[in-house]
C-alpha cells in the first residue's frame, strides 16, 4: 500500500472495489437471465406446458408487477449500515430459490399446477429485482471515488441488461424443441446456486474507510441514532416526491427504459411469420449487448468529458433512439401501412435495432447519476429506486395492456419522442459534486496498490 502521508484527510480507493463490482454484476446478471427465460423460446414453452402466449407474457410481467411492492422494503434495507450486503444477499437467495422451484414442473408439465409453480418462481425472482437494480448508485458511491462513480454505475446497471441479452442466446441454444426445456431450467438453477455461494464467500458492505467526502457523510448518517428507521426513510421519500424536477426526470428515465425492455422482450412475437426464432433471439441479444456497451462507454465519458453535461447527452441519445426505432417501424406493418414503407433486409433490421439499443442503453447510468446529483444528500438507493419503479410500471403496462403488435413499434417511437420533449424542461443540478468541490482543498485521494 502507498505509505505516503498527507497533512490533509485522505480517501483510499481499495483495489478490492473491482472484485465487489464484479460479484454484484454477476448476481444482477443471473437474476435477469432467469427472469427472461421463457420469452426467447415462446413457442417451445407453449408446446411443453400447454399454455398460450398470454401466460408467457405473464411470466415476464411478474418481474414488473412485484418490483414496486418490494422496492420500499429494499430501499429501506439499503439505508442500514450493512444494508448493501443484506440487500444483495437477499436478492441472490430469492433468485436461487425461484430458479430451483421451477424444476418441480418437470413432473407434470402440462398440468395447470406447473403454470402456478412457474408463476410463484417468477414472483420470487421478481422480488429480487429491486435488490440488484436499485442499489447500483449506492454501490458506486460506497466503493468508488468521485471520478469513477458514473463508470461503476454504468457497469453495474448494465449487468442486469447483460442477463437479458444472454437469455436471448442461451434460451434458443438450449431449446430447439419443447422436450429440451428442462435442460435450460436445470442449468439456470445450478448457476443461481453457484452465484449465491460465490457471494457468500466474500462481499463486505463497505470498504474499511470511505472513498470520498460524500461517502464519509453517508457513513456518518448511517451511524446516526435515527438511521435506517422507517420514519427517516419516509421523510426522505417525501422529499423526493416534492422535488418536481427529479420526479419528471425519474418518470422519463423509467418510462423509456421500461418501454424498451418490454419491446425487446416481445421480439419473438413481433418476428413471428416474418423471421425465425433464432433471428429474433439475435436481435434481442444485439440490441441489449449494444446497450450494455453504450452504458459502460457513457459511464466513462460521464466521469471525464461530459461531467456536469448530463442533460445535453440525454437529449441527444433520446432523439437518436427515436429516429432509429422509427426506421425499424417503417419496415414493418404499422398504423400507417399494412406492409411497411421500407424494404426489410435482415442486416438493416439488425443495424437499426442494435444502434437503437446502443443509444438507449447509454442513457441508464446518466439518468441514475443525474438523479443522485439532483437529490443529494438523500440516499442513492431511494432516488434510483423510484426510477427503476417507473421502469417496471411502464414495462408491465406494455406487457399486460393488449396492444396490436402492428401498432407496437409506432407506440414505442411516440414514447421516446415524448421523453425527449419533456426532458427539455428538466432543470439539472449537481448538488453532490458541488458539495465535494467545496471540500477539494481539504482532502487527498490515494490508490491502494
Amino acid at each position: 500500500m502507498n505509505t505516503k502521508t498527507f497533512d490533509t484527510p485522505k480517501y483510499i480507493l481499495y483495489t478490492r472495489r473491482y472484485y465487489i463490482l464484479l460479484v454484484f454484476s454477476v448476481v444482477s446478471c443471473q437474476q435477469s437471465l432467469i427472469w427472461i427465460t421463457f420469452s426467447p423460446i415462446s413457442q417451445p414453452t407453449q408446446d411443453y406446458y400447454g399454455i398460450g402466449v398470454g401466460a408467457i407474457n405473464l411470466f415476464l410481467a411478474w418481474g414488473c408487477i412485484i418490483y414496486c411492492p418490494c422496492l420500499v422494503f429494499t430501499s429501506w434495507l439499503a439505508t442500514k449500515k450493512q444494508g448493501l450486503r443484506y440487500t444483495v444477499f437477499l436478492g441472490a437467495a430469492l433468485s436461487a430459490a425461484g430458479a430451483g422451484l421451477r424444476c418441480l414442473t418437470f413432473i407434470k408439465p402440462k398440468h395447470y399446477s406447473s403454470s402456478i409453480i412457474i408463476s410463484i418462481a417468477q414472483i420470487l425472482n421478481a422480488a429480487s429485482g429491486p435488490m440488484v437494480m436499485a442499489p447500483v448508485s449506492k454501490l458506486s458511491a460506497t466503493w468508488f471515488g468521485e471520478t469513477e462513480r458514473t463508470t461503476a454505475t454504468g457497469i453495474s446497471a448494465m449487468s442486469n441488461s447483460l442477463g437479458s441479452a444472454l437469455g436471448f442466446l442461451i434460451g434458443p441454444a438450449f431449446v430447439s424443441k419443447p422436450s429440451q426445456i428442462p435442460n435450460l431450467i436445470i442449468f439456470e438453477a445450478v448457476l443461481s446456486v453457484v452465484v449465491l455461494i460465490w457471494f457468500l464467500i466474500y462481499f463486505p458492505a463497505r470498504p474499511p474507510t470511505p472513498p470520498s467526502p460524500s461517502a464519509e457523510d453517508e457513513l456518518k448518517a448511517s451511524e446516526a441514532e435515527n438511521a435506517g428507521s422507517i420514519k427517516q426513510y419516509f421523510i426522505e421519500l417525501r422529499q423526493l416526491f416534492f422535488n418536481p424536477h427529479f420526479m419528471v426526470l425519474g418518470l422519463i428515465a423509467g418510462v423509456q427504459a421500461g418501454t424498451f425492455n418490454a419491446w425487446t422482450g416481445m421480439f419473438d412475437q413481433l418476428m413471428q411469420n416474418i423471421e425465425s426464432q433464432n433471428f429474433a433471439g439475435w436481435l434481442g441479444f444485439a440490441s441489449t449487448l449494444a446497450g450494455i456497451i453504450g452504458g459502460v462507454i457513457l459511464g466513462v465519458l460521464g466521469d471525464t468529458l461530459f461531467r456536469r453535461k448530463f442533460k445535453m447527452i440525454l437529449l441527444i441519445l433520446l432523439l437518436l433512439s427515436a429516429y432509429l426505432v422509427a426506421l425499424w417501424t417503417l419496415s414493418f406493418p404499422s398504423f400507417f401501412s399494412k406492409h411497411g414503407f421500407l424494404p426489410r433486409p435482415g442486416y438493416a433490421i439488425l443495424i437499426e435495432v442494435t444502434l437503437g439499443g446502443l443509444f438507449l442503453g447509454s442513457t441508464n447510468p446518466i439518468f441514475y447519476e443525474l438523479a443522485v446529483e439532483m437529490t443529494f444528500p438523500i440516499a442513492e438507493g431511494s432516488s434510483v429506486g423510484i426510477i427503476t419503479a417507473w421502469n417496471n410500471i411502464a414495462c408491465v403496462l406494455l406487457l399486460v395492456i393488449p396492444i396490436n403488435l402492428k401498432y407496437l413499434n409506432t407506440f414505442v417511437v411516440v414514447i421516446l419522442l415524448l421523453c425527449f420533449f419533456v426532458t427539455l424542461f428538466v432543470k439539472e443540478s449537481y448538488l453532490r459534486s458541488d458539495s465535494e468541490m467545496k471540500n477539494e482543498a481539504k482532502y487527498n485521494t490515494i490508490q491502494q496498490t
